[in-house]
């Protein structure tokens, strides 16, 4: 190689550690040309020497220990690796925020940030392209104005995002606008400080949704109900004014009442053409007095009225009253129509009477009568089982005698006692029209002989006997 000037020479811009160096070995003594590694080289430059208090030397760096930089470390003034005292990581943010030792001020700054930040700062990946704060003053919040963030005066109240509209009408209902439930609107129903609500009237609504109905009022001023078939019912009962409150006075039981106003219920089999054809029972006060009544109007059929108890019923069929028993009630006011044309009834008194004749009445307390009108022998009888059969028994009177008789009246019946007993008297107090058969007993015989006349004036008790001429002995 021929001799060149180092200037000469191609620079190595990339040199390695294995790359070799022209020294000159002990140049002050006995000097000597040799080569040496990159490496080699460094060995003899010496350490950084620290400044311990009269300063340090430059030179190499010593090599960091295994987790330094996990630590925090930083190459000290002394030339050591050491965490910086009074400090942790992330210390140092501090110091940069409102109030620190080293605070930012956002003026003049543009540009925008490197990338997202933590929870407590304003991240939008996409959106406002300008921050417009301005001046903010107490009580200010942020908000989004198209494509800005603005301060602002109007507070977002409380913790959710519900936002309502401009103005709103003084004690209206507020109602959700969308599905969102972030937005809500106004409404036209009103609710009083009171508590009363106002509705406007309006046309009738279209059928609502299975399972749902419609509650509304109508220019008519009434308040009507249409349920998921589209039926409507006015709910005021046919407008008739107030509606009359249904309470409910204690368990299972529900009473309507107004005050001192006496109340009229319906219960309607048919109702047609706006209420003027109908047929519908009312349980109503007549004055003072309870009613049940069975009302038609406009043609309307009433159908059968029964009013039943168990398996007995009485029933009025258009004309005349039915019960179980086949009887009926006619035309005649307050009587009982039996199918056999004989007729029953109850007067004021109490009394009840059967046939225009035969009654049964208590004319005074623990007394029962039964008897006929005054002059007749019609209804003194009493039958005790089946009617026209010897089966029955049947007690009745004839003029002043008490007859037991079968039930078919064809023969006297058998009597069976433990004992008879009749009621003394004397021959003066004997029966005037005596039947033969009939037997008294008589205080004032003349005679004891049995088979004698009895004639009075005597002293003898004894059983008298009619034998349908006279008075005999027949027992002393």
């Amino acid at each position: 190689m021929a001799n060149l000037k180092i200037s000469q020479l191609t620079e190595d811009t990339a040199p390695t550690a294995d790359d070799l160096l022209v020294t000159v070995h002990d140049p002050g003594g006995t000097p000597a040309t040799k080569r040496s590694t990159i490496t080699n080289f460094t060995k003899a430059i010496p350490e950084v020497v620290g400044d311990s208090g009269s300063g340090g030397t430059k030179g190499l760096v010593p090599a960091p220990g295994a987790g330094d930089a996990a630590a925090g470390k930083f190459l000290k003034a002394d030339g050591t690796f050491a965490v910086p005292a009074g400090t942790t990581p992330g210390a140092h943010a501090s110091t940069h925020e409102n109030g620190g030792d080293d605070e930012i001020s956002i003026a003049g700054l543009s540009g925008v940030v490197a990338d997202p930040q933590v929870a407590d700062k304003i991240v939008e990946t996409s959106g406002p392209t300008t921050l417009d704060i301005g001046d903010i003053v107490d009580g200010e919040f942020l908000k989004r104005v198209g494509s800005e963030i603005v301060s602002d005066t109007v507070s977002p109240g409380g913790g959710g995002d519900v936002v309502g509209p401009s103005s709103a009408t003084d004690n209206a209902i507020a109602r959700y606008d969308s599905t969102t439930g972030k937005l809500i609107q106004d409404s036209v129903v009103i609710v009083s400080d009171a508590g009363a609500f106002t509705v406007p009237e309006i046309a009738a609504p279209s059928t609502p949704a299975s399972g749902t109905v419609h509650i509304y009022a109508k220019s008519d001023g009434k308040l009507y109900i249409k349920d998921d078939a589209g039926t409507e019912t006015d709910l005021t009962g046919g407008g008739g004014g107030s509606i009359a409150p249904l309470v409910i006075e204690s368990a299972n039981v529900v009473a309507q009442r107004n005050g001192t106003n006496p109340q009229t219920f319906y219960i309607y089999r048919t109702y047609d053409s706006g209420g003027s054809v109908y047929s519908r029972l009312a349980l109503k006060f007549s004055t003072n007095d309870p009613t049940i009544e069975l009302e038609t109007a406009g043609g309307a059929g009433g159908g059968d009225f029964t009013l039943k108890i168990g398996s007995a019923f009485l029933r009025y069929n258009g004309t005349t009253f039915v019960s179980s028993s086949a009887a009926n009630l006619g035309t005649s006011s307050n009587r009982w129509n039996e199918t056999h044309s004989n007729e029953f009834w109850v007067n004021a008194s109490g009394t009840f009477r059967w046939h225009d004749s035969t009654k049964l009445l208590s004319p005074a307390n623990g007394t029962l009568q039964i008897g006929g009108a005054s002059g007749t022998s019609q209804g003194n009888k009493i039958l005790i089982g089946n009617d026209n059969t010897t089966e029955g028994l049947l007690v009745k009177r004839d003029g002043v005698v008490l007859e037991v008789k079968l039930g078919n009246d064809s023969a006297y019946a058998a009597f069976m006692a433990r004992s008879l007993r009749t009621n003394p008297v004397t021959v003066a107090n004997l029966p005037g029209t005596p039947l033969e058969g009939m037997m008294v007993a008589v205080t004032d015989s003349s005679t004891a002989t049995w088979g004698d006349t009895i004639t009075g004036g005597g002293s003898n008790h004894v059983l008298a006997y009619y034998n349908g001429t006279n008075w005999t002995v027949a027992a002393k």
